[in-house]
């Protein structure tokens, strides 16, 4: 049974870590054609900010099952986002001078840990064993 378990972790987050891109190209070819100007604006500067945290976790449990840990509290992801997003938005400043610090940006790192956290609660409701 922890052997199931396991497996449908890794298919969870393998799932998530496809769709996440899937979504980032459809941005890329699709949404940012969007003639509405908040809409565009909205895809333009947040959505991958949205997918990024949602690509970056499902990545790190993939790597963390090898080991048979796993974060999926959300205290831990929020946290572990916060440190991560302070690399991305305010360190990252000294090694590409030209980058542009929004906080904003956080906000929709917090907010893609959040939609991850749903889909694992949600996704382990519906595949009781």
């Amino acid at each position: 049974m922890y052997n199931t378990l396991k497996k449908l972790n890794r298919f969870e987050n393998i799932s998530i870590f496809f769709i996440a891109v899937l979504l980032h190209f459809m941005n890329t070819f699709i949404f940012l054609n969007i003639n509405n100007s908040t809409l565009h604006y909205f895809f333009s500067c947040y959505f991958d900010d949205l997918l990024a945290p949602i690509l970056l976790l499902s990545y790190v449990n993939l790597l963390l099952s090898i080991y048979n840990k796993k974060i999926y509290t959300l205290r831990y992801l929020i946290l572990f986002i916060l440190l991560v997003s302070i690399v991305w938005e305010y360190l990252i400043v000294y090694v590409k001078p030209d980058s542009v610090s929004d906080p904003f940006d956080m906000l929709c790192y917090v907010l893609g840990t959040i939609i991850y956290w749903i889909i694992h609660t949600k996704w382990n409701q519906n595949t009781k064993i």
